[in-house]
């Protein structure tokens, strides 16, 4: 029992000086390594970079002209991207398009009541579509026959 003493002394000793580093697996020698081409700066200091609009400040590597920043964003996807907005914006400007008008529902409140046989009936809501959605034409486009106008009309 009195050789283990030391030996357990020793071991608690180590144990408390080495401390959480023992259950570290990384190596924990960062000194900005060179083959990943960034600067090694602070954390705080990157963050303030990056809100920089200057692409060579902020990144020595990579050299952008006006013209290259021009001929990326004249890309397929933008060129499709304008052409649909100006064909949605066409068809929206026309004095011809239709429209449908959404539906309204409407939300009625019954409170409490009692009836002839004395059962008392809770509050409730009652929910209805007060008008159905109907189609707005312009008046120029409208061609109705007389005999159906009669009946819509009276």
């Amino acid at each position: 029992m009195r050789n283990i003493i030391p030996y357990l002394t020793i071991f608690i000793g180590l144990s408390i000086s080495s401390g959480c580093a023992v259950f570290n697996p990384y190596e924990e020698d960062f000194g900005c390594p060179g083959g990943d081409y960034g600067k090694c700066e602070k954390v705080k200091d990157a963050y303030e970079d990056s809100f920089v609009d200057d692409q060579e400040k902020f990144s020595p590597m990579v050299k952008t002209s006006k013209q290259q920043v021009a001929k990326e964003s004249d890309g397929p996807v933008y060129d499709y991207q304008k052409q649909l907005y100006a064909e949605m914006k066409g068809i929206i400007g026309e004095a011809e398009t239709p429209m449908l008008t959404p539906p309204k529902q409407m939300r009625l409140l019954v409170l409490d009541y009692v009836d002839n046989d004395k059962i008392l009936y809770g509050y409730r809501y009652i929910y209805f579509v007060a008008e159905q959605e109907r189609w707005i034409l312009p008046l120029n486009q409208i061609q109705i026959p007389r005999s159906h106008a009669e009946k819509l009309f009276r």
